[in-house]
């Protein structure tokens, strides 16, 4: 079975930009837990309705931990006060590992996911989510729904 950082490393992997932002991830996972349910296991990440809708800090934990290890490194964003975060050569490797062991349909939805993630603007994004989710808005400082 998958652990959560696992699933981390594939949805990295997934990004057409290489590159993504801490609320792409956050949605991304977000979805897939939601959508994949418990075909991704019991180990997963337990998102709360906070100012920018589902979150879960363990994700920042586990991207730490990931950096720590070497196969994840963070890139400030020009212009903005977070980090990008993009698999090493070490996270590559060890995806590689990982798309030969996963069910191809789960890594194959994850894809799809990370793609519609990331080719959204912020607000397009947020209001996506909430739509699909509501009650993840209900603590939302986003003024864009």
């Amino acid at each position: 079975m998958f652990t959560r950082q696992d699933w981390l490393l594939l949805a990295l992997s997934k990004s057409p930009g290489e590159a993504m932002s801490p609320v792409q991830i956050q949605k991304a996972l977000f979805l897939f837990g939601q959508e994949a349910g418990g075909l991704i296991g019991t180990e997963f990440y337990s998102f709360e309705p906070c100012d920018y809708g589902p979150f879960d800090a363990a994700i920042y934990v586990d991207l730490r931990r990931l950096m720590h290890e070497g196969r994840v490194r963070g890139e400030w964003s020009p212009g903005r006060n977070w980090k990008n975060y993009i698999l090493t050569g070490a996270g590559r490797k060890t995806v590689l590992t990982l798309e030969a062991e996963a069910d191809a349909r789960l890594a194959d939805f994850l894809r799809r996911i990370v793609e519609w993630v990331t080719g959204r603007s912020f607000s397009d994004l947020l209001r996506g989510v909430y739509a699909a989710y509501p009650e993840f808005a209900v603590n939302s400082v986003f003024r864009g729904r």
